[in-house]
């Protein structure tokens, strides 16, 4: 189509096609709507001739097998331009017949050139009119039948030619009709000294019904005896003027405008029908309840399902638990042995060791604490946790598909509901990569946090105090002994009180280790079982990390939901804004009768 960016009908179009890629690049829109913003009529008959004045008007006859198109071209030339049926049966290529006074520009590459010979003539009383023979546009032959569609966009009055027998079953007339007001029309019942004047008043009602209230229609004889095209009332003459009043009193720019004006309308028709198709507030709307429905129902199944593998990390640390016990205990036995008759003090001092071991060797487990393949096991004080692995089972294959599955739903509801499933699908899919991010994330931070601090504010802090006592009793009570022991000897030298026998050595131990074991068994019962502690934490993990999730497909939907309601608004305001009336054409007179109405 000729014209800058301020030709408000290329603007249209460029427009149009630019939105149209946008929403494609979206997946909105498939391709097979992109391809049609592609195909949209925007060539123009200008588009064959050289310079931005003055053109000639293009005139094209058109019209099925046999109807004789070469021969009326031949007898509008005065000559043979064009070969007739007799030479060829089917019309297979184009003939443009022009002055040689006319500049043809470099002819679009969707025009099929190698089936064109053009042809000049001197003739004054056509300089301002070219005219194009066109293929048959019922052939058989597709190529045929494409190369008279490929020119059509370019023609400005288009000279429909009928035969009697065929008027009615004309498949290409259905095929031209649908142009509707692009073009200029004439008609033409041809071999008049073949017909019935019923069959010409039968095609003119046929014409009405398309919309042709008042139908230019002429009927033309192309015989060759001179009293047998007057015997049939040959009307050549009567159409050589009217083409010649029409472009006397209207113009080719007249012309050309009630095509571009024609053209801008099914544009606005096909942004109207593309913002259809991304759906509309209503349609997107229902789609957001359906997927919120489905989501809730996808998240409690993730919590359920995923429930298995978290009682199977927790057991994992309850059994790590247990071999720690076995361990404490052990020491603790041993502890008792050394303190036997004759050994007391060395016994005594031996129990303090190893209750304070005992008492860090703890400390540093329910503090500082590594997780492994094989569960949890005491760590060196300054290592930190390292839960990755642990938390590995929490989004599985299983958990995958539950996820899939729900995206699959709703993109087959979106496809049922005519919106563009497949952006649909991309907003969530894109949404759903974070989804092992968001669950093993938000379990391991969980996790990390009740290892660091099991249990609840109460229970630690009666947990501190109880640690505290584990230590400060025995101290106490080997001050005493101690005390006991110095003063006891002190005496004894002195023959005061005699020194202090096996009984006594007994008696001490078995006050410390009750000073010790009272807070540590308190210790004990206050302190969470590992398994508990990461079971509740894990939950409280996956719960948050599948909210998590739930937030990010959220934002994916709306997302997509967004940009949908943005390029619909933008197609309508497109549409809205395309005028056919901006081109300022007007069809009055003559012309509004070579126009069709429908």
């Amino acid at each position: 189509m000729s014209g800058g960016s301020d030709n408000p009908v290329v603007r249209a179009f460029t427009e149009a096609r630019d939105w149209a890629l946008r929403a494609h690049s979206e997946q909105l829109i498939d391709a097979e709507m992109l391809a049609r913003f592609s195909q949209v009529e925007s060539a123009v008959p200008s588009d064959l001739f050289l310079g931005g004045g003055p053109r000639p008007l293009v005139v094209g006859l058109f019209g099925g097998t046999g109807v004789g198109k070469s021969s009326m071209l031949n007898r509008f030339a005065g000559e043979t331009v064009a070969r007739t049926g007799v030479e060829r049966p089917t019309s297979r290529e184009v003939t443009l017949y022009l002055h040689t006074g006319v500049a043809l520009a470099d002819l679009p590459g969707s025009l099929p050139l190698d089936r064109l010979q053009v042809r000049r003539h001197k003739n004054a009383k056509w300089r301002d009119v070219l005219w194009l023979d066109a293929p048959d546009i019922d052939s058989v032959e597709g190529r045929n039948r494409e190369a008279a569609l490929a020119w059509l966009p370019h023609i400005d009055l288009l000279l429909y030619v009928v035969s009697p027998e065929r008027y009615r079953d004309d498949a290409g007339w259905r095929v031209l009709a649908a142009r509707g007001g692009r073009h200029a029309w004439m008609f033409v019942m041809n071999r008049a000294d073949e017909s019935d004047p019923a069959q010409r008043e039968d095609f003119g009602r046929m014409l009405a019904e398309t919309g042709f209230t008042e139908p230019m229609l002429f009927s033309t004889s192309c015989a060759e005896a001179q009293s047998v095209r007057e015997a049939a009332g040959d009307q050549l003459a009567a159409l050589e003027s009217a083409i010649e009043d029409l472009l006397r009193d209207h113009g080719v720019a007249e012309l050309q405008k009630l095509g571009e004006a024609a053209r801008l309308d099914a544009l606005a028709t096909l942004l109207r029908e593309a913002s259809g198709a991304v759906g509309n507030t209503e349609q997107w709307a229902a789609l957001r309840v359906r997927w919120t429905k489905e989501w809730q129902v996808c998240a409690a199944d993730l919590r359920a399902g995923l429930d298995w593998p978290i009682r199977a990390i927790s057991e994992r640390f309850a059994a790590r638990s247990y071999d720690l016990k076995a361990r404490l205990l052990t020491r603790a036995a041993k502890v008792a042995v050394p303190a036997a008759a004759g050994k007391a003090m060395a016994g005594l001092e031996q129990a303090a060791d190893e209750v304070l071991g005992e008492a860090a060797i703890d400390a540093a487990v329910s503090t500082d604490t590594r997780v492994s393949g094989s569960g949890l096991r005491s760590g060196d004080p300054s290592a930190v946790a390292d839960t990755t692995e642990v938390v590995e089972p929490l989004w599985d294959e299983w958990a995958r598909r539950r996820l899939e599955t729900t995206i699959d739903t709703t993109e087959l509801v979106a496809r049922r509901g005519g919106l563009p499933a497949e952006s649909v699908r991309a907003g969530l899919e894109s949404a759903a990569e974070a989804a092992p991010a968001a669950v093993r994330g938000r379990a391991q931070e969980t996790l990390r946090a009740a290892l660091a601090s099991p249990g609840n504010l109460l229970r630690r802090a009666a947990r501190r105090t109880a640690r505290f006592l584990s230590g400060a009793l025995p101290a106490a009570a080997l001050a005493w002994v101690g005390y006991t022991v110095v003063r006891g000897y002190s005496e004894a030298a002195a023959g005061a009180a005699p020194y202090l026998t096996s009984d006594f050595a007994v008696h001490s131990v078995l006050m410390v280790a009750v000073a010790w074991s009272f807070p540590y068994a308190l210790d004990r019962l206050l302190r969470p079982a590992m398994e508990e502690v990461a079971a509740k934490a894990l939950r409280r993990g996956l719960a948050e990390g599948v909210e998590d999730l739930g937030r990010e497909l959220q934002r994916g939907f709306e997302g997509t939901e967004n940009q949908a309601a943005e390029l619909a608004g933008a197609a309508v305001e497109l549409a809205l804004r395309i005028d056919p009336g901006a081109v300022g054409s007007h069809a009055k007179g003559a012309l509004a009768r070579v126009v069709s109405r429908a």
